[in-house]
């Protein structure tokens, strides 16, 4: 285990510089995820304020839970240079962007208030999944 830790450190190292960012932000989604378990805490949703509790009874919760593993397992594959990391991270970010209008509505908003969200997130995924395919150096990190 120490060893993988190590080698995927390494990588880490060898990554394009918007890969670790993109790597980083994928781990970072795992932890808010996390964070949104924590008991006594609201969670903006469209700019409304919604208790854990709420978030978790609605359904939201469960959902932004399954798009963060998601993002987190992506991370990680791309960590392993794992030919699965590029997909699994571009249909988490593809997840995260469909989620949006659903996890407004679960938490008790208005889902055509985040079609604005929703919109510019399917753009960035888009400008992603560019770069992890495009990117030569993205590709080279990957055959390597």
């Amino acid at each position: 285990m120490l060893a993988t830790g190590i080698a995927m450190l390494k990588n880490f190292i060898a990554m394009p510089w918007l890969l670790r960012l993109l790597t980083m932000g994928g781990l970072f989604v795992v932890g808010w995820t996390a964070a949104s378990m924590l008991p006594d805490r609201a969670i903006d949703v469209a700019g409304q304020p919604v208790s854990t509790s709420e978030w978790w009874a609605s359904g939201a919760g469960p959902l932004a839970l399954f798009v963060g593993l998601m993002m987190g397992v992506g991370a990680i594959l791309m960590l392993k240079r794992s030919r699965y990391g590029r997909p699994t991270y571009v249909s988490a970010w593809l997840a995260m962007s469909i989620s949006i209008p659903f996890v407004v509505h679960l938490s008790g908003g208005d889902p055509t208030r985040s079609m604005t969200a929703l919109i510019s997130n399917v753009v960035i995924t888009a400008l992603i999944a560019v770069y992890l395919y495009g990117r030569r150096a993205v590709r080279d990190y990957f055959r390597r």
